[in-house]
């Protein structure tokens, strides 16, 4: 939820969810694909059910799910320390954080141990700036740009 008058992007989101994790959990958070070869220990950062509705003055309010993934640093020994970084993980995100003059507040936070890692996730709410204009082009000439690794 936004608590005052800047808007936010998902890029700011995400680079003060993964400060967080950095500062506060010894592991690397990873940007790359993971498939097999999982370093560990590591951290993996999703968005997913991004959520769009119009808000007032030109902006819009949106909603987004965070999902973090823990992959511990023995597989085959690491009930204590899955213990404690669910901890951690509930302790950062359960409340909020600034980026800048804005605050960031993370709402229902759930978490899932599974044999051999963590799977977090929380809500976001916030504020984007949006166009003024709409434009409706032709839906033959809509051109999809992907960015790897934000």
């Amino acid at each position: 939820m936004r608590e005052s008058g800047r808007c936010m992007n998902l890029k700011e989101i995400k680079v003060a969810i993964n400060t967080l994790l950095e500062k506060n959990i010894q592991a690397e958070v990873i940007a790359y694909r993971v498939e097999e070869d999982i370093p560990r220990p590591s951290l993996k950062v999703f968005f997913s059910d991004i959520k769009s509705s119009p808000g007032m003055c030109g902006t819009a309010e949106k909603n987004v799910i965070v999902r973090i993934y823990y992959y511990p640093t023995d597989p085959d020994d690491c009930d204590i320390e899955i213990l404690e970084v669910r901890d951690k993980l509930s302790d950062l995100f359960s409340s909020y954080t600034k980026i800048g003059e804005e605050v960031l507040k993370f709402n229902e936070y759930e978490d899932d141990a599974m044999v051999d890692m963590i799977q977090a996730s929380f809500e976001v709410n916030y504020s984007s700036t949006s166009s003024e204009e709409t434009v409706y082009p032709n839906m033959d000439i809509i051109e999809f740009e992907l960015k790897v690794g934000e």
